[in-house]
Parts: C-alpha cells; sequence; structure tokens
C-alpha cells in the first residue's frame, strides 16, 4: 500500500505527531482526534480544526503556523529537486560530439558583379564572415585554478609573533633588539 503523498515531508509529519502525542499522551482519545485534524488539514480541508473543542482548537491553532511553514519549505525543496532533476537530465542528453556537430557551411560562389560575364580575368575576393562569442568574465575566473594562501608552519608563525610581540613590548628608550 503507497502511502498518500503529504505536502510536508515524512520526518516532519512524524514531528508533528510525536509533539502531539506527548502533549495528550499517546493513543488517547485527543491525540487522534488532534493527528486526524492534522491529516485533514494537510489534506487540504482548511476549516477541519473546527471540529475540536475550544481548548484543542487552540492548540492546533498554534501548530498550524509551524506546519503552514513547513508545507512552503516543502515546496521550495521539491521545486529545488525538480530543478536539479530536469538539469540532470539536460546534462545527460547526447551531445554532438565536434566531428558530428553540423559545420556551418562556407559559400565559395562569388557575389554578384556589375562585370559582365565574358570578362574573366576579373577575380572577386571571397567573403568570410567571422563571429565571435564573447565570454562572461566570471566563467573566465571560474575556469582558472585557485592558488591556496601561502601558509606558515606553526613553527615559523610563533617565531614572527615572539618577534612582533618583543617590539611592542619594548620600554622606552631600550635598546633595538637584532
Amino acid at each position: 500500500m503507497n502511502a498518500p503523498v503529504l505536502p510536508i515531508s515524512r520526518k516532519a509529519y512524524i514531528r508533528f505527531t510525536d509533539r502531539i502525542n506527548r502533549v495528550y499522551g499517546p493513543d488517547t482519545s485527543e491525540a487522534n482526534a488532534m493527528i486526524t485534524v492534522l491529516d485533514r488539514y494537510l489534506a487540504g480541508d482548511h476549516s477541519a480544526g473546527d471540529t475540536l473543542p475550544a481548548t484543542s482548537r487552540t492548540a492546533f491553532a498554534f501548530l498550524r503556523q509551524e506546519i503552514d511553514l513547513a508545507i512552503e519549505r516543502s515546496m521550495r525543496a521539491r521545486e529545488r529537486a525538480r530543478q536539479r532533476r530536469a538539469e540532470r537530465e539536460a546534462a545527460t542528453q547526447p551531445t554532438l560530439s565536434p566531428a558530428e556537430s553540423p559545420q556551418p557551411e562556407v559559400s565559395t560562389t562569388l557575389p554578384a558583379t556589375d562585370a559582365p560575364a565574358t570578362d574573366v580575368t576579373a577575380e572577386t575576393p571571397l567573403r568570410l564572415e567571422v563571429v565571435y562569442e564573447t565570454v562572461p568574465t566570471y566563467e573566465i575566473l571560474n575556469a582558472m585554478p585557485r592558488q591556496q594562501p601561502p601558509t606558515l608552519s606553526r613553527k615559523d608563525r610563533r617565531a614572527l609573533e615572539r618577534r612582533s610581540s618583543k617590539k611592542r613590548n619594548k620600554p622606552l628608550g631600550s635598546k633595538p633588539s637584532r
């Protein structure tokens, strides 16, 4: 039997039912009524809390704010997962290798001129169009390997700290250190 698809994660649902059972006691009629109202609310019945007694209705009103946040959080997470899945599918679609990719056709025909067709000596140069593609700077920077900042060994770092602290802690008028 497949579990119904909830608008919140299973972890959040278990957390809500555990909280209800802690407050009302496990397997009590109040806890079962609250869980039933929770299920109905998650199924889309937003007036489900009206059937509860006044004290339980107040408790459900507080719980409902957290349920709404969990629903919103789950919607965003599912949308991100859907986008990742679409990107992954787009990345795995077969791509043409450079040998298989269609090459642009270069026309070797000469452009029409006003010269008569009998003039064989008149050669017109071929026209070649070059298209440059610009690459954004951030892509260039991301392609460059990042260098790690130089790090000092612990021994060298402590020696440097000692030297700098000696210079700071010298009394006025004393001899300079080497």
